[in-house]
């Protein structure tokens, strides 16, 4: 595998894994953020509506706070494992690589 192969695995590794862990910071810092002020009975004249869970209480939010906690849950698993799977593939062919010279002896491949 070339070295430019591996610049490019772990770079697109990065740009999952801290996009997507931000994001699932984000949403559990927004979970939290408002969560004591919120109502623990629905309130249909301000729009809390939507049920949620948060530290074993029940609070109810906005459909739009809703749509945004779970597309930051959704957006941020999902680019979190892909960030992970890219991250295995890069280290497995890092090993791979290494083992590869390491048998024949030769250092003409080598990642940087």
């Amino acid at each position: 595998m070339k070295p430019l192969t591996f610049t490019v695995l772990k770079f697109a590794a990065l740009l999952f894994l801290l996009p997507g862990l931000g994001a699932l910071v984000l949403n559990a810092s927004l979970s939290t953020r408002d969560y004591s002020s919120m109502p623990a009975n629905p309130d249909p004249d301000t729009g809390h509506i939507v049920p949620r869970i948060v530290h074993d209480r029940t609070i109810y939010i906005t459909e739009a706070q809703n749509r945004q906690l779970n597309f930051l849950h959704h957006y941020g698993s999902w680019a979190f494992a892909i960030g992970i799977g890219l991250g295995v593939l890069y280290l497995g062919s890092l090993a791979f690589q290494l083992e590869k010279n390491y048998v024949s002896g030769g250092d003409d491949d080598a990642p940087q």
